[in-house]
């Protein structure tokens, strides 16, 4: 039997919140596909624990991977699943917005610009963004509106910098797993409709399973992998699976 293609062979990718559990399925799954990864976490501890399990992996199933070891090192992933900040703020509160879009839209310009000055400086040029982040954008009247409309501001810097970037072979897109379904949705199609026949349509024909990090990880893969060459500036939706009545 032919051994399993690894879509991420000789690649090397840096994830940012590799110790939780989106960030930690999708470092799992790029180097189960033959990546180098290279993890950090503001929570050392787990980070490190993670770090060494997958040391153990490699030492057991690629004990000649000598990518990182190569003097010219490069960069082909930069992954960012940074948690965004679920700041209460009021647009009346600018010190508030402020701190609220710091926190979830300057945060992603930022890594986006560190990372495509690697990937620019490199020969061959060339790499992949990816950046975790929600559809809290698309739902402005369930959260606070400062939180809404970074979330969209932050979609709009990945389509700008992915057009910015593509001149340099650096692809910029995004993963999005999709929001619970809110009953005040609903409420604004069905407005006579009580709470509990509310509740009833979410629970029984609407939402039946979540996207989950396994369903995100391999999402991300293939995002980055060769089979997404040509695919730069979008905001992949995961929708989770749903049932019609």
């Amino acid at each position: 039997m032919a051994p399993p293609q690894l879509l991420l062979a000789n690649k090397v990718a840096v994830i940012t919140g590799a110790a939780s559990t989106v960030g930690k399925a999708i470092a799992q799954k790029f180097f189960n596909n033959g990546a180098s990864v290279f993890l950090a976490d503001k929570e050392l501890d787990k980070c490190r624990s993670f770090a060494e399990q997958l040391i153990i992996e490699k030492n057991k199933d690629r004990p000649n991977d000598k990518t990182t070891q190569d003097k010219h090192r490069h960069l082909d992933i930069f992954y960012n699943n940074t948690e965004f900040n679920h700041v209460s703020a009021l647009l009346s509160d600018s010190k508030a917005f402020e701190n609220t879009m710091a926190a979830n839209f300057q945060s992603v310009l930022d890594s986006i610009n560190l990372a495509s000055a690697v990937m620019k400086s490199q020969n061959p040029k060339g790499g992949c963004i990816l950046l975790r982040s929600s559809t809290m954008g698309l739902l402005g009247d369930l959260v606070p509106s400062a939180y809404s409309i970074s979330q969209a501001a932050a979609i709009g810097v990945i389509r700008a910098k992915a057009a910015e970037l593509a001149v340099h072979g650096v692809r910029v897109n995004a993963i999005s797993q999709h929001a619970n379904v809110h009953k005040r949705v609903l409420k604004s199609i069905f407005p006579h409709a009580e709470d509990d026949h509310l509740e009833h349509m979410i629970n029984k024909y609407i939402m039946t399973k979540m996207a989950t990090e396994e369903d995100a990880a391999d999402a991300a893969v293939y995002l980055v992998s060769e089979y997404c060459k040509s695919v730069t500036g979008n905001n992949l939706i995961l929708n989770g699976e749903f049932t019609l009545p």
